[in-house]
This record gives C-alpha cells, structure tokens and sequence, in this order.
C-alpha cells in the first residue's frame, strides 16, 4: 500500500513539475525571441493568452501519451519519443487554437519553433539527469567486497536487473546466458 501511494505522489510530482515547465518555456521562448531583453508591452497579452490556452492543453496532451506510466530512474527513449510526440501535439494544438481565438495577435513567428524545442529540454532533461544520477551514483563500497554475477536472461527484465545492480549493492554484473541467439 505504502509503494502505491509513493508512486502515485511521484506521478503527481513528475506532473506537476511538466506542468510547470510550460509557462516557464513559454516565457523563455519570448526572452529569447527578444534577445534576453525586456519583453514590449505589446508582446505581454500574447504570452499570457498563450499561456492560459497552453496549460491545459498541454496537460491534456501530456495524459493522453502516457508521460507518467515509467519512473524516472529507467527513462528510455521511448520515454522520450512520448515526450516529443506530446510535445509536437499540444503545441500544434494551442496555436491552432489561438490563431482561431485571436489569429496570434502578439505572438511571434519564432516562438513557434523556440516554444517546443524548450519544452521538450525542460521535461526531458530533468529525466535523463536523474536517470544518469541514478545509474553513476557512486558506491560506498569497494568492488573488492562484492561478488561477481552472472544473469539468466537477457530480456527487458535482466536489462533493468543490471541497470540496478550496478548503481550498487552486493553483486558486480559480468554477463548475460540467454537461450535465444539474438539477445
């Protein structure tokens, strides 16, 4: 019971950190467009419109390919395809949205290219960053201390196995026996 309520706050954690994510994108997007310089008035009601269609959508779309099924510490590149297809989705989404409501009075050309590209930086780089935390943290003890280890299958689940037994613990991974030739 306790794990389940742990992974479900993780969830709402990793969710509310993407969340997060979009306004802060969306308003690097016009610091940069502006050079890092102060954004002209005029610009402001187009970032707070974009905004304000962005979050939901962009929470929907982040639902919708499944962005909080895994768990950070095994983020792949499936992971990250999910994260770019949601991405592309809800920003195409919000501007079509906003070019019907108010047709994107306020809102920069280039921010249709820099809005995205920052977006899928800040939800996909705190996930490899931890992924590679996890995988390198270093060991309290000494290799001399542990065993060595040979895995029986080398599938998706002797993949993570290893993963996890090298960030630490009593067995050293050496090798994989596997009866398809493949793998």
């Amino acid at each position: 019971v306790m794990q389940s309520l742990s992974l479900i706050r993780n969830r709402w954690v990793a969710f509310i950190h993407d969340v997060v994510w979009v306004p802060v994108s969306i308003g690097l997007a016009f610091w940069l467009r502006f050079n890092l310089e102060q954004i002209p008035g005029e610009y402001l009601l187009g970032m707070e419109s974009m905004i304000g269609v962005s979050l939901p959508v962009m929470a929907a779309s982040f639902w919708y390919f499944g962005l909080y099924r895994g768990i950070w510490r095994f983020a792949s590149t499936q992971d990250l395809l999910r994260i770019l297809r949601a991405v592309l989705l809800g920003a195409t989404v919000t501007f079509a949205l906003i070019f019907i409501w108010q047709r994107l009075t306020g809102i920069p050309r280039s921010i249709f290219v820099l809005y995205p590209l920052i977006l899928m930086l800040g939800l996909a780089g705190p996930r490899m960053l931890y992924r590679l935390f996890e995988e390198h943290r270093f060991s309290l003890t000494d290799t001399e201390e542990r065993s060595f280890a040979l895995l029986v299958g080398a599938g998706r689940a002797g993949e993570l196995l290893v993963r996890d037994l090298l960030r630490g613990g009593a067995y050293i991974p050496v090798g994989f026996l596997d009866d398809a030739a493949d793998k």
